[in-house]
């Protein structure tokens, strides 16, 4: 277990204790809207934010980190799946509500499948990202799922 220093934006994290010298977390197959884009911030990417701050319950609790095949990315960031207290996957929960898409990374895709599965009921039933207007969901990273790339 680790404890929760700061949440970033919503697809990223702090911990300490450091591990491997590293407090900086990345959520591994996920991508919310950006917060810090060179363009100013992505459409819902505070909303984002504001659920992975309310899922972890405040800037303190306790996590779990599960590692894939790789544990760093080019950015010297750990790649992690985090666990609440009550077993949540952060991850997934963040898909489930419409607040990020399914990005498959390889060699990092142990719940690949678990995260489309996630997009497909969000977005049937319309939430988050799945729910702006073209104009809007170009904005984000075009991870393959049919929105972002750009407008």
């Amino acid at each position: 277990m680790v404890t929760v220093e700061r949440v970033v934006d919503g697809d990223t994290i702090e911990v300490r204790p450091a591990i491997d010298g590293i407090e900086d977390v990345r959520l591994i197959g996920i991508d919310t809207p950006e917060k810090f884009g060179t363009d100013g911030p992505q459409p819902l990417a505070e909303a984002a934010t504001d659920f992975t701050e309310s899922t972890l319950g405040d800037s303190k609790s306790d996590v779990e980190l599960r590692f894939d095949v790789e544990k760093t990315d080019q950015y010297g960031r750990l790649l992690a799946y985090v666990y609440t207290t009550d077993g949540a996957m952060l991850n997934k929960e963040l898909v489930l509500d419409g607040h990020a898409q399914a990005a498959n990374f390889p060699p990092n895709t142990r719940h690949r499948d678990e995260f489309e599965d996630a997009q497909e009921e969000a977005r049937d039933r319309g939430l988050g990202i799945w729910n702006l207007p073209g104009d809007r969901s170009c904005e984000l990273a075009d991870r393959g799922n049919g929105i972002g790339g750009g407008c």
